[in-house]
């Protein structure tokens, strides 16, 4: 377990004396409530979360228990197909097959997916004073996922007739709120997680940049 305002290690954040009553434990190194999101609601962790605070990143990371493995990889299959709808939505093969279309799009969302978190793993590993850091591939990946919920606006997308411009504020979106969930997981300051992410993300991001804008620029017709 950790601090959630300096990232200390700590023994523990509460300790309780009987069922309901007990008492937060302070950090030893910052002198602060190591851990106060103990005793809030699940919705004021995630709001804080949507606002970009470490505090509740740290919370969900490391002193609570909500991101199992199975849900890391749940949530992994559901980013690659929510991608692979966004690829689908800007697609012009209306006339293919729709299980090649679908393959299609999942193989290019997959691809996507995999060289973004090779791309932040690579960085991380070579590029930074950070290679003894004992943060693994999956610490990565949780921070990644769990931090990329507003791709969950994609289905409005689905449903609504939007333009590029809302995809690539969700995209810049994402990135933020990553660039903050990998500050927390690596250990780092806020200007190197964003170096990361932004390296990482560019050849794909700049790859949507020309595809949406070009498709908003000349829209297909509606069959």
């Amino acid at each position: 377990m950790r601090c959630v305002h300096c990232g200390s290690p700590v023994i523990g954040t509460f300790v309780q004396y009987s069922p309901g009553n007990l008492r937060l434990r302070k950090c030893p190194k910052c002198g602060c409530v190591a851990d106060e999101y103990v005793e809030c609601e699940p919705i004021i962790v995630f709001v804080d979360i949507v606002l970009h605070k470490p505090e509740a990143y740290r919370h969900l990371f490391f002193n609570s228990n909500a991101l199992s493995s199975k849900v890391v990889v749940m949530a992994v299959l559901l980013l690659v197909v929510l991608e692979a709808c966004l690829y689908d939505y800007f697609s012009t093969e209306r006339a293919a097959a729709i299980s090649y279309r679908s393959a299609k799009m999942l193989a290019k969302a997959a691809v996507t997916f995999s060289s973004y978190i090779t791309g932040i793993w690579i960085m991380h590993r070579f590029f930074t004073k950070k290679r003894s850091s004992s943060t693994s591939l999956m610490d990565i990946l949780t921070a990644i996922t769990s931090s990329s919920y507003f791709k969950l606006f994609i289905f409005a997308m689905m449903i609504w007739d939007f333009s590029p411009h809302i995809a690539l504020v969700i995209e810049v979106l994402v990135l933020i709120s990553n660039g903050v969930a990998l500050q927390v997981v690596l250990n780092t300051s806020a200007n190197i997680s964003m170096v990361l992410v932004a390296a990482s993300a560019a050849p794909t991001f700049f790859w949507k940049l020309f595809l949406y804008y070009s498709l908003w620029a000349n829209p297909q017709p509606q069959l």
